[in-house]
């Protein structure tokens, strides 16, 4: 395994605002479009109404490059799936949680966990390699931090995979104006998953919303402190009508931030695909596509 370095456009690290939908588009050239083409997997299953416009995407993709990185290994070893519980146990770490704590008495290794999935993420890297994007908090994003993490992605229940070693760089908030150029099935998707979801990004966007319609009018940075410190969650109370209103207002905002990857750990992905459960099929059910295994 060897880490890569990479250059990111200062004029996308350096400014907050966003350029227009038009600006954008000139960048979805024939070129671009192949190579977002490779970035597909059809057996990552993802509803297209999550998803942000092309446009969109591209501009932030570009800052990190919309190169993969290269991974000697085969796709069958590459895309075994494993139990969380699994890598629990050889690794360490909680089998829940998006960033769980290793014992490194116990665990003789410098590995960083992050399990993120595609409910909220529908930009995640769909191929182990692939650069991509996440959506993680609200407000402005701080810097993630100068070392990759290890990211597992979750497939489908009891399905996680390894997809690399990632570094996080700081990407535009999602603007009002961004909003407002999605399509209507986005947004009230969106505006669905918020008010249901227990994540605590989820609950930081409802409560900025609840604010935001309580005033009427744009909160101050003290009043959204004291608002997202005080641990109550108003769910019940909010409409997908609060949040889109959140939303186009410029009150709610979604942080979101560059995925590259920078290294992959051959040997890791080989315990992952060597070491499955008892019971599990190995190395692959036949017949079926190469993510599949069943337990």
């Amino acid at each position: 395994m060897e880490a890569v370095e990479i250059t990111i456009s200062a004029r996308f690290m350096n400014t907050r605002t966003g350029s227009t939908a038009l600006d954008r588009s000139k960048l979805l050239t024939p070129a671009v479009l192949d190579q977002v083409k490779k970035l597909s997997n059809s057996i990552v299953k993802v509803k297209k109404e999550k998803e942000l416009s092309l446009e969109s995407v591209v501009y932030r993709l570009n800052a990190v490059g919309l190169d993969s990185y290269p991974i000697s290994l085969s796709d069958e070893i590459k895309r075994t799936t494993f139990e969380r519980a699994w890598l629990s146990k050889h690794y360490g770490g909680a089998p829940q949680g998006g960033s769980p704590s290793i014992d490194r008495k116990q665990f003789k290794h410098d590995m960083v966990f992050q399990f993120f999935d595609y409910d909220f993420n529908p930009h995640l890297p769909k191929n182990p390699g692939d650069p991509g994007l996440t959506f993680y908090g609200v407000g402005e994003a701080d810097e993630w931090g100068p070392d990759p993490e290890d990211i597992f992605v979750r497939l489908k229940p009891k399905h996680w995979f390894y997809i690399g070693m990632y570094r996080m760089f700081v990407s535009k908030l999602l603007t009002a104006e961004e909003w407002t150029q999605q399509s209507t099935a986005f947004k009230n998707l969106w505006c669905r998953t918020i008010r249901k979801s227990k994540g605590k990004g989820s609950r930081s966007l409802r409560i900025l919303a609840h604010l935001c319609r309580r005033l009427g009018r744009e909160p101050t940075a003290a009043e959204r402190n004291k608002a997202l410190h005080s641990g109550n969650d108003p769910d019940i109370e909010l409409t997908n009508a609060d949040i889109e209103a959140g939303f186009q207002r410029g009150t709610v905002k979604v942080a979101v931030w560059a995925m590259k990857c920078v290294g992959y750990r051959d040997d890791l992905q080989r315990n992952i695909a060597g070491r499955v459960p008892t019971g599990w099929a190995h190395p692959i059910r036949q017949n079926l596509p190469i993510w599949e295994k069943t337990p």
